[in-house]
């Protein structure tokens, strides 16, 4: 009544005598909120002294909201900023703070409102919008919480400098841990960025799964050498020695990968000459399990000359492995002119894979074919096709003119260019024949598995 009479204070008085004990929220909000307006429209004297008597009244009844928009009508701004940080309206609260001055005092608010913004997140578990906010702590949180997905992902978006940073961080905790397959995995997801800092992570990954033999770990190894060595095929000549190293590291997986192709469509020959092209690569991968498997194909191959030597060089690690320090009486003449490591260069476990009984069934062999003088004392030769000089038959490289062969992708034998065909997709190399049996029992190429046709 007292308002439609115009008797304005008299209303105003009536309405500030209102308290929420009287009524609910709802309504104190919606009466409250009259007084001030009617304040504002018709008592302009009254309006700092109505809103400092409603203004705590709203916040103490939870309207956030309300108490920071008669706050901020009057510039009682930063307690403006206070109700609006409450309701989490930081835009708003942002925006008060740009009304303060001096400019120190600006200044001031606008960190405060940061920091009590990162802590609510931080409560609720809202890393995301920290970082979406420009803040990069958020993703330091989610690494020292272990949250790598969230943390990769988010990081992703801000750019290859931020990603590859925590791509960096993650490596270092999971090789730590020793889980090279998952760090790998993880890699592979963000196309193995070929950056100086990541090399010693994509080697260390390289070289603890090829000494691991296991067929899954060499099957992501494989895809994070295949993108990585595309990175670096963009960025350095194939001359480069960063590019031959991991390119190395790329072949062995495939080849080791290729043992298993060749045992699960029995492909018998070809599978004896993978296994004795695989004694190159002994200084990188488990020296006693690659003789002992080129013997064993060999001698099913029915190629009992290089089955002999190859599991002599076995029983001979054996004793090794059981004795280290009778080490130097080992013989390496049937390897000489070759390119198979010295016994002398590679590294070997600490423990051997068979039991004395196995060995001594494989040395029983040894002992009988040599009585028998069945086999020869040689390894299977070739002539080279640039010297005509006889050489080890799975060398790359001619000792005596210095040439150089890729291997054929199929059994890892030295790719001659009169026997050599290739993949129509990726252009690798294999030999015809052997191209030819993997074709028909597989249908793609070994390399890039793309359908194929033989030759």
């Amino acid at each position: 009544m007292w308002e439609e009479s115009r008797d304005y204070n008299k209303a105003i008085d009536r309405y500030l005598e209102i308290t929420e004990t009287m009524f609910g929220p709802d309504m104190c909000d919606e009466i409250w909120n009259g007084c001030f307006n009617l304040a504002m429209n018709y008592a302009k004297d009254r309006v700092q002294d109505v809103v400092l008597v409603i203004g705590p009244r709203l916040l103490k009844i939870s309207k956030f909201d309300s108490a920071a928009e008669v706050f901020e009508a009057v510039g009682f701004f930063e307690k403006a900023i206070e109700a609006y940080t409450q309701c989490q309206k930081w835009d708003r609260a942002f925006e008060c703070a740009q009304q303060v001055r001096p400019m120190e005092m600006q200044h001031m608010l606008m960190n405060k409102i940061q920091e009590q913004k990162k802590s609510m997140l931080i409560q609720g578990g809202k890393f995301n919008k920290i970082v979406e906010s420009g803040d990069m702590s958020g993703l330091e949180m989610l690494s020292q919480r272990g949250q790598w997905e969230e943390c990769l992902s988010l990081a992703n978006n801000q750019g290859p400098e931020v990603l590859n940073t925590y791509l960096m961080k993650f490596s270092k905790t999971f090789l730590q841990q020793g889980q090279f397959k998952e760090t790998a995995r993880v890699l592979v997801r963000y196309n193995c960025p070929a950056i100086q800092q990541m090399l010693p992570v994509y080697k260390t990954i390289s070289v603890e799964v090829l000494a691991m033999d296991n067929n899954v770990e060499l099957a992501v190894l494989k895809e994070m050498l295949q993108k990585l060595t595309e990175n670096l095929e963009s960025q350095v000549d194939k001359k480069n020695p960063i590019f031959i190293e991991f390119y190395r590291y790329l072949v062995i997986t495939h080849l080791q990968l290729m043992k298993g192709d060749c045992q699960k469509h029995n492909l018998t020959v070809p599978l004896a000459q993978l296994s004795s092209s695989l004694l190159r690569y002994t200084k990188e991968i488990r020296a006693d399990k690659a003789y002992l498997d080129a013997g064993n194909a060999c001698r099913a191959a029915g190629l009992n000359d290089a089955a002999f030597i190859y599991f002599n060089r076995y029983i001979d690690l054996f004793d090794v492995i059981d004795d280290p320090d009778n080490a130097g009486g080992l013989d390496n003449t049937a390897f000489e002119n070759t390119d198979i490591p010295s016994p002398f260069e590679i590294p070997l476990p600490e423990k051997n894979i068979i039991g004395p009984n196995e060995r001594d069934h494989i040395r029983d062999w040894v002992l009988e074919i040599k009585v028998d003088g069945s086999v020869g004392q040689n390894l299977p030769q070739r002539r080279c096709d640039n010297c005509g000089d006889d050489m080890y038959e799975c060398s790359l490289n001619c000792t005596n003119c210095q040439q150089n062969w890729e291997p054929c992708i199929i059994t890892g034998l030295p790719l001659v260019k009169s026997n050599a065909v290739q993949c129509k997709i990726c252009n690798k190399g294999a030999i015809r024949e052997h191209w030819n049996d993997y074709i028909s029992a597989t249908m793609h190429c070994p390399w890039c598995k793309s359908m194929q046709t033989q030759y």
